[in-house]
């Protein structure tokens, strides 16, 4: 079972990327790709993803096969660091003897295919897929963080800044995110001041970077104002505030990755 899973995996990431070329997508592709070629002409947005994916397109020569490959080596990583760290884990606490290769590779493989799907909503990194490559990223990471035996200084540094990423990109993941981090290093966390410390700290260092590098304060208040205002137009002016979505939308997350999450299911 285990080799029939890899070999799956292995196939469907083959496929994707030959046809990274082929084609064009009847989706959102379109929408994000021309944002991220002139990031600069998006005046209204909540969300920042056409900054942060507008380097790497730069990078590939707005190569849009390239960044779909970019995408899918993302997904591989990420898969990769939540496979590791949960193996690590489960190793540690004694859930599971040690095994072969194929245990660990099965696994990954594993989450490898139940990401795939995301793909047929979008090839590029957007904002969905950001979140969600992120998101498996800073678990996987925590899963490590978690068999540390001494202080680590740089797990809950890359945390933090991962999650100020997130909060960039899609304010209620990146909330629900830190609620969580936050609630586990309560329950499970020696020397907590310390390690929310690291954390905080994390979190200045990338949204200092955001300010310094991505964008200027001007410009993410102005965009953030003129998002808010655009949103409240597509809501039909249904709610009373914007805000009050997010608070919906926030609550909606966490009670789909407390109760519901696949990865509960997959486990």
């Amino acid at each position: 079972m285990g080799v029939c899973t890899i070999f799956c995996a292995i196939t469907c990431v083959s496929i994707e990327t030959y046809v990274s070329d082929i084609g064009f997508d009847l989706s959102d592709e379109g929408w994000h790709v021309s944002k991220f070629m002139f990031p600069e002409e998006v005046k209204a947005s909540i969300s920042k993803d056409h900054l942060y994916t507008s380097k790497l397109f730069g990078l590939v020569d707005f190569s849009v096969s390239e960044l779909r490959k970019i995408n899918l080596i993302a997904l591989f990583i990420s898969s990769l660091i939540l496979g590791s760290g949960f193996y690590k884990f489960i190793l540690k606490e004694r859930f599971i003897e040690k095994s072969s290769w194929l245990f660990p590779t099965t696994f990954v493989s594993t989450i490898i295919i139940s990401q795939l799907p995301s793909l047929w909503i979008e090839r590029v990194p957007a904002y969905n897929n950001l979140t969600s490559f992120i998101t498996l990223s800073i678990v996987g990471l925590f899963f490590f963080w978690m068999c540390c035996k001494s202080k680590s200084i740089l797990y809950p540094l890359i945390i933090g800044i991962l999650i100020s990423m997130i909060a960039m990109i899609r304010v209620p993941s990146g909330l629900s995110l830190l609620f969580s981090i936050l609630l586990f290093m309560f329950l499970f966390r020696r020397n907590k001041a310390f390690q929310i410390a690291l954390l905080s700290l994390g979190l200045m260092i990338g949204l200092v970077f955001h300010f310094l590098i991505i964008e200027s304060t001007t410009n993410f208040s102005e965009s953030i104002k003129n998002g808010i205002v655009f949103h409240s137009y597509l809501n039909n002016h249904t709610d009373d505030f914007i805000l009050l979505r997010y608070t919906k939308e926030l609550w909606g997350t966490l009670i789909f990755s407390l109760g519901y999450n696949k990865y509960l299911l997959l486990i």
